[in-house]
């Protein structure tokens, strides 16, 4: 369980370091980012809202993915 609750706080601040970095790219290219990087952590807690679905979760899992390459 702690190590768990470890993973998430790592994952949590990796998504928000990279919140604060989008603000270094050019002002035209932040507001697709955001929009894109906004549905990536919605998928990601998602995830977490149906990990005991494999179905459901292996689709948001895809999504996740696919989010990741857009990104």
């Amino acid at each position: 369980m702690a190590e768990r609750r470890n993973l998430l706080v790592l994952e949590v601040n990796a998504i928000g370091t990279a919140w604060l970095r989008i603000d270094m790219l050019a002002a035209p290219a932040q507001p697709p980012l955001r929009d894109a990087f906004r549905r990536y952590v919605d998928e990601r807690i998602n995830y977490y809202r149906h990990v005991a679905d494999l179905e459901a979760r292996e689709a948001i899992a895809a999504r996740v993915a696919a989010l990741q390459k857009q990104i």
